[in-house]
């Protein structure tokens, strides 16, 4: 026969027990609910300090972006100032380049005219000596004329004569090459009168020299020459040209 009291007590046992268990599970879903909601609240704070920071970035990215902006604008500025400088250095040098060329057209010009000037002074300087100078040389060709000479060839030698009037024979110099005579004469004053005036004055006085041209060569150590009557005569053997025989084989 089963025991009811005993029975009862188990069940009120139990019924006690299930009331601790449940009590302790509220208390423990309150507990984690609690951490739960503080895990929550610390998560919030920390998105919350997430964001100022981030937001404390921004604005300093901002601020250096600000910064840069205003760096780079007084780069701009300063780079145009400079560029405005250099355009007017560049304008400056253009002007005193262009000063320049005027400068050095100007004294270009004034030296040419300057040396136009010495020219034309020259030019004038010389057209009025030339009358000078022409009148020098005929005094010159007149007073001391060219002897008349012949040359004449035959067909072995070569003849010259020239008359030089007045001349002594140890005043004549005769110079001879294969092809070429040079005769040089000189014709002596006379000064034996003194205290005399001349009235007219006509004679030759000085040294004349005849320079030749041969048309053919000649034998120079063969030639001879003579002086009879005021008339040089040179006689030139003519130079035998070799002939040169060619064998026909």
């Amino acid at each position: 026969m089963v025991d009811k009291k005993g029975v009862k007590k188990k069940k009120e046992r139990i019924k006690e027990d299930m009331g601790e268990i449940k009590e302790s599970t509220v208390k423990t879903k309150k507990n984690i609910q609690g951490k739960v909601s503080e895990a929550q609240e610390g998560a919030m704070k920390k998105t919350e300090e997430v964001k100022g920071k981030m937001g404390e970035a921004q604005e300093g990215a901002m601020k250096k972006a600000e910064e840069v902006k205003g760096k780079m604008g007084e780069a701009q500025e300063g780079a145009v100032k400079k560029a405005e400088e250099v355009k007017g250095k560049i304008d400056e040098a253009q002007e005193e380049a262009l000063e320049k060329k005027g400068d050095i057209k100007e004294d270009i010009r004034t030296r040419r005219t300057q040396a136009e000037n010495v020219f034309n002074d020259i030019i004038q300087s010389f057209k009025e000596r030339q009358e000078e100078f022409g009148k020098a040389i005929s005094d010159y060709t007149s007073s001391i004329q060219k002897p008349l000479t012949d040359m004449m060839e035959t067909d072995d030698s070569i003849i010259i004569k020239t008359d030089l009037p007045g001349v002594k024979k140890e005043d004549i110099e005769i110079g001879i090459t294969e092809d070429s005579v040079q005769v040089t004469a000189n014709f002596q004053e006379e000064t034996s009168v003194e205290d005399v005036n001349f009235i007219q004055k006509e004679r030759n006085y000085g040294e004349t020299r005849i320079a030749l041209t041969l048309p053919a060569r000649v034998k120079v150590k063969e030639a001879t020459g003579t002086f009879d009557n005021s008339v040089l005569t040179i006689e030139l053997p003519k130079l035998e040209k070799k002939v040169h025989r060619v064998d026909i084989e």
